[in-house]
């Protein structure tokens, strides 16, 4: 279950950051451009999650492009946790406000349960995952195989406590997803 705004950016309407974006995400997957969904833009208001789930559903097998192979989620605004962390929390070092702590929030971290580990989010960070079992490099990996998904993946977008939380995701398939998506 998730509560939150969503948009889906189309490469023509932004060519330049979605064209960066998606060939750093190919870069990391080694997956050409052309398999990635349009880049969807999200955003949490307080009170607002993404329940425990995992980004691969067995259904997904069942697309012309393949299950959701991998998720390159990137943080586009910074959380107090971080920012405190980063020392960079709306201050700069002369202890001038630097107007930034507007765009801070709190909690919204990514929860992975069978890691034990909660990622705060960081601006301009991103977290790349595989999805499933099977992975391009793999013995007796193929494009057309049924993906099965890689439970321990599951994930969960903690509950935003205060301001908004701001995140891109954009998926990799195994084939071509038909997006027109295009690198630089």
């Amino acid at each position: 279950h998730r509560t939150s705004s969503t948009a889906w950016l189309h490469d023509d309407r932004c060519p330049s950051p979605l064209r960066t974006f998606a060939t750093r995400a190919s870069a990391l997957s080694g997956l050409p451009t052309v398999n990635m969904e349009n880049l969807q833009v999200v955003r949490y208001q307080p009170g607002e999650e993404f329940q425990l789930h995992t980004d691969h559903l067995d259904s997904f097998n069942e697309f012309g492009c393949g299950g959701r192979l991998c998720t390159c989620l990137v943080y586009l605004n910074d959380s107090e946790q971080s920012a405190s962390k980063n020392n960079d929390a709306g201050v700069s070092e002369n202890g001038v406000d630097n107007g930034e702590d507007d765009a801070l929030f709190t909690g919204g971290e990514t929860n992975f349960p069978e890691f034990d580990a909660a990622i705060p989010p960081t601006k301009g960070s991103a977290l790349f995952f595989w999805n499933t079992l099977e992975k391009p490099g793999s013995i007796d990996y193929d494009e057309n195989m049924f993906l099965n998904v890689d439970i321990k993946l599951r994930h969960a977008g903690l509950p935003v406590l205060s301001g908004e939380k701001w995140v891109a995701n954009r998926w990799m398939h195994p084939r071509d997803f038909g997006a027109d998506v295009r690198g630089l």
